[in-house]
């Protein structure tokens, strides 16, 4: 990673913004997101693993996976796919529960914006979710978030060409 990822909360907006700088190329940066098999090696905190049990990465398509913490309690999360422009942009909407059908009425859920912006010599990532009250954002912040995402990010160094 070119630079170290950075966390924004907006309270006024009920959202939260993402970046990082990623030494890569924009193919390598998209297969973050576009690849089953590479979304395991980064989404959700390492002592909490992720698998992908259903991945179908296009407009109306769903994205279901199950994250498992170091008791071996399992967190099923989805995202709902709303647009995807290869290899630039991403939008979900992305929550906790069996799938976009069945979201966990005790979890937040969040409308998320992924941005992959080439400049000169970075890709650079942007993260934006918003939430739909201000509950629901001190919710996903209790959750912990913050702590967790940025877990999340800097295991991508490992899977990026530098």
């Amino acid at each position: 990673m070119a630079s170290g990822p950075t966390f924004t909360i907006d309270r006024a907006h009920n959202s939260l913004t993402i970046t990082a700088d990623l030494r890569t190329d924009a193919d390598n940066a998209w297969d973050l997101w576009a690849n089953a098999r590479t979304l395991e090696q980064w989404w959700g905190p390492p002592e909490y693993p992720c698998a992908v049990t259903h991945f179908e990465l296009r407009p109306g398509g769903s994205v279901t996976y199950v994250m498992t913490g170091p008791d071996g309690t399992k967190y099923p999360g989805w995202w709902e796919v709303i647009s995807v422009d290869a290899p630039r942009s991403l939008t979900i909407r992305d929550g906790f529960g069996e799938s976009p059908q069945q979201p966990s009425p005790h979890m937040p859920n969040a409308m998320t914006s992924i941005e992959l912006l080439p400049t000169a010599d970075v890709i650079h990532m942007k993260i934006s979710s918003q939430y739909a009250s201000p509950e629901e954002f001190q919710s996903a912040l209790d959750l912990g978030m913050q702590d967790g995402f940025m877990a999340c990010l800097r295991q991508i160094a490992f899977l990026v060409q530098e």
